[in-house]
This record gives C-alpha cells, structure tokens and sequence, in this order.
C-alpha cells in the first residue's frame, strides 16, 4: 500500500511540472535552451523566457516542453498593438495550442534522417501551427499547405490565405514561426530475424492442403497430379518413416477437403467430366467410391460425433434429398435437423471436440446435444474481410486482418485480440496482405497468412523504427507469415515465407508454404524461445527502472 501512494504521489508531481512553470537552476535553464534549440531555432535570444524545465524522457515530451514553453512566452506579451477582435483570437489559440500540448499527439518523422517541420503527417496529425489553423476555421488551408509543402519551414510557405489568418489570429510573425516545432527522425531499435528452427519434409509433387489424421500420428495431405493442378491426388506422411506414400487412387478433378468418420477418409471433390461435378466419395480399399453428388458447390466438410456433416450452396442431395446442409453417417444421408432451428441459410461450419458452430452472415451458433443455439452476432461484421475460423471445445475463434488479431466468443461473450505489430510497406513484395488459417495449439493460437510482424508494439507518438540487428539476443523479433499469440503477444515465429496451411501433430507445428514446401518446428522449443525473449525484455525493464 505504501509503495502504491508513493507511486501515485510520482505520477501526480510528473503531471503538476507539465501544467505548471518549473522554473529551474542556471544549469537547468541552459540544458532546457539547448535542447529547445534543437527543436526550434528561433530560441536563440529567448533564454531567459523559458518557465518550464523538466527533462523530456521522449521525442513527445520534448515536444511538449517546447510548446508549453511557447504557451507560457505567449501569455507574456504586450497586447497594446492588438485590436479587440485580435486580442480575442489571440486568447482562443493560446488556449488551443496550451490543450493540444497537453494531449500529447504530434506528428511523427518517418520521412527523413534529421529534424524537420512536418506540417501533417501520414496519419492527419497536424503539426502546432496546422492545429490552429484548422481548430480556427482553416483546415482547408492546412491541407492545401501539407499537400504541396509539408516540410516547409513556416516563413518559407506561401498561401494566400496565409497572410489574412496570421493577422486576424493576434499573433505575430515572430511568434508563429516559434510555434512551429521539427520533429526529430526514428530512433532506430535493433530487431533480430525469429529465432525459431524448422526443419523441411521432402516432397516429390505439389501440395496444396494438409490434414492431420485421426491419432495425430500422420499427416494426410491433398497434392496436384499435374503442372495445372486440375487433377489430384491423397497422400500421407510418416514421420517415424520420413517417407509419403499415396492413398487411393488419383482423382480426375480437384479435392477440396478431407474427413474421417470411424478410420473412414471421406473427401468433397469437383470432377468436371460427371453430370453433378460436386460429389462426396469415401475410399474403399484403394478406390474411391461416390457416396452422394450435388446440384451445387461443397462450402465445406467437417465431422462431429462420427457423422460428417456437409454444407454448400446446392439445393438437392443424390436427386432425392431437399437440403442445403446433409448429414452423413455409414448408412444414411439426412437433411441437417436439430432442436430450435429455425429455417435459415448457413454460410460457415467449424466443428470441435464438443460442439458443432455454424454461422449465419454475423450470427454464429452452436450445435450440441441435437440441440442449436444462438451464441453471438459478429461485431462489424461487414467490415470484416478473408476471415478464418478454428474452434476448440465450445470456444469459436475468427481471425483477420480486418481486426488484425481474433475473436473469442464463448458463454455469449466476446473477446478481441488485437495485433498492435502487424507491419506493411511499399517495398513488401506480396501483392495481397491476409490470414489463410488459424489454429488453437496447446491453448495459443497460432495465425497463418501472407503479412510481415514484429514484437515491438508501436505507442503513441512513436518516434522508433525496427532496424535488422544480427545480435540473437536482441529484444525484439520480426518475421513473415506466422504468428504464435502467448500472454498478450503476438511472436512472429517464422523468418520469411507465406504460409497456406498448417496442422498439429503430436507436439510439433507442420506449415505448408505458398511454394509448395513443408516444414516443421517443435511447439516446446517454440515455447521456450518466446520465454527467452520474454526474460531478456524484464531484465531489461528491470535495469531501466534502475
């Protein structure tokens, strides 16, 4: 209790020396005239004018200790040679320029390696000076003016509404041109490439899915049989042999997915040559037999309680059946029935241990003991694109970039992740930035996708920018395609790549990347590489309090 008043008492003083003047020794002053010199040239005859001197821990708190500087030189001044209207004026933006400094949010320098002037910067920060024009009625100026010449020095900027605002504003050339701050260029923190090993699978033929078996202790894996990939085939991998073998024979056609029912692989295929080209076979020894066709496309396949249940956009099942949404057990094939269901269209089916979901556009719902129940509506769900879904006990999950980070819904609950550390530029080479999959592993969810991340969180006013470090013991990571989420983190845990697919088996993650390789990685070494990192960040922490 004593250390916690001792630390509100900190935080109370550290807000009383912003708002109040801290008038400070000789050497104080110098120090504060030198650093705001850096800032703004126009200080130089103005030493003896400075009220506040508390030492900037940051490029935000420099800022602000210009501008309240600034604030307090302003209040000071004769106002004789103002009319009544400039004087009003002149009081309403030194209010606006005393709140703006307090706020804290001023543009950043991510353009060049020095100080500038940055009129408006690439989020619509306005700078001081931009700041009152807008707040006085000028946005358009202001925008014009970072439009055409966003680092210009203010005595260098030409508009023609310049010079009416400036004298109707009650302040004076001199004091605009103080007003303006540069700002300084990103500090530049060392990130390491992801630590994490992994180790490739050969293959022989293109892959395009993969599919953990039943007991986990292999992978199946859906691969091309031809340079187009119009034909398929099933293949499986031991890791115990290192060695594929092939499961059934090709298929003359495209192989959506894979399922099991009781040891029984069951597939959704599209085979252009038969009358309904969208079908479900079941292999029997090596062939693959039709178990029910479709007047219209497979959505997808899952299982749930040794029955597979089929979803699509088709209206009639084998000619005899009116559904939308099947069931298929060993003997029959029912139309999707369950207590409380209403008629409705389901668009998403995601099965697990205990439950079945489905959603309907932003509504999701969970199938369990026959009976379905509304669960939850997706927030902003129309603002959500390329989504993917994983779901573990009566736990739903949907991952995107659009939330960049997952949902959690459960117990009519819902709970946002959000990935503060996505990172995306000019010069990134993929043309389409998503997520492909998302699975939950060992209790962490692991994102799949075409995107790059790193570990250091961006904060308000950053002025950092990650830089290649080759030191491993750097605190932070950066990396491509796959991210492991671990007590409010997101790690990048593979060093270059776009990931399509990935699986568990047993306690190792295998990825399939957009070139077709495989690969894989020890979920334990993962774990423990993400603890080493965390410690060297506490020690790290520890020391800076020091």
């Amino acid at each position: 209790m004593e250390q916690r008043e001792i630390s509100k008492w900190i935080i109370l003083f550290f807000i009383g020396c912003l708002v109040f003047p801290t008038y400070g020794t000789p050497n104080q002053q110098k120090e504060t005239h030198k650093l705001l010199m850096n800032v703004n040239a126009n200080w130089k005859n103005l030493n003896h004018e400075l009220a506040f001197t508390f030492k900037p821990n940051s490029e935000q708190e420099l800022v602000q200790l210009h501008l309240l500087n600034v604030v307090s030189y302003l209040e000071n001044q004769n106002l004789n040679n103002l009319n009544k209207n400039q004087k009003k004026n002149r009081l309403r933006n030194i209010e606006t320029l005393r709140n703006y400094s307090l706020s804290g949010e001023f543009p950043i320098n991510n353009i060049t390696n020095y100080r500038i002037p940055i009129f408006i910067d690439s989020r619509n920060i306005h700078c001081a000076v931009g700041y009152l024009m807008k707040e006085s009625g000028f946005g358009d100026m202001a925008q014009e003016i970072a439009s055409k010449q966003l680092l210009f020095y203010l005595k260098d900027i030409e508009h023609e509404q310049l010079e009416n605002w400036q004298k109707s504003s009650g302040l004076n050339l001199f004091e605009m041109a103080l007003i303006q701050p540069t700002y300084g260029p990103p500090t530049p923190v060392c990130g390491a490439p992801s630590p994490i090993q992994w180790n490739t699978v050969n293959s022989e033929t293109k892959i395009t899915k993969l599919i953990e078996s039943e007991d986990r202790k292999s992978i199946y894996a859906i691969a091309q049989t031809d340079e187009l990939g119009i034909n398929h085939k099933i293949i499986n991998y031991s890791p115990e042999k290192e060695s594929w073998e092939n499961i059934g024979s090709s298929i003359k056609g495209q192989i959506s997915e894979l399922a099991f029912i009781d040891n029984q692989i069951y597939i959704s295929v599209l085979i252009p040559e038969e009358k309904f080209p969208h079908q479900i076979l079941k292999l029997n020894g090596r062939k693959w037999e039709k178990v029910a066709h479709f007047d219209g496309n497979i959505i997808s396949i899952q299982t749930f309680e040794n029955k597979l249940y089929v979803l699509g956009n088709f209206n009639k099942v084998s000619d005899t059946i009116s559904s939308r949404f099947v069931v298929i057990d060993a003997n029959s094939i029912q139309p999707f029935q369950a207590i409380g269901l209403k008629p409705m269209y389901f668009d998403g089916i995601k099965s697990s241990e205990t439950a079945l979901f489905l959603t309907n556009y932003s509504g999701v719902y969970k199938f369990k003991n026959d009976t379905i129940n509304y669960l939850t509506d997706i927030r902003y769900f129309n603002y959500i694109t390329d989504f993917t879904i994983d779901a573990v006990m009566d736990t739903f999950y949907l991952s995107s970039m659009s939330i960049s980070g997952f949902n959690k819904y459960y117990d009519n609950q819902e709970h946002t992740v959000h990935n503060n550390n996505m990172m995306a530029s000019k010069s990134y080479p993929y043309q389409s930035i998503d997520y492909t999959k998302s699975k939950v592993m060992n209790g962490n969810i692991i994102i799949a996708g075409d995107f790059r991340s790193s570990t250091l969180k961006p904060q308000i006013n950053d002025n950092r920018q990650l830089v290649h470090c080759a030191d491993t013991n750097s605190l932070h990571w950066y990396g491509e395609g796959l991210l492991y989420y671990q007590d409010q983190t997101f790690y990048p845990i593979l060093k270059e790549g776009i990931v399509l697919d990935l699986v568990q088996l047993n306690n190792q993650i295998y990825i399939l990347k957009n070139d077709g390789s495989i690969a894989f990685a020890d979920i334990e070494s993962i774990e423990k590489e993400v603890v080493d990192l965390r410690e060297r960040g506490i020690v790290n922490e520890n020391k800076f309090k020091e």
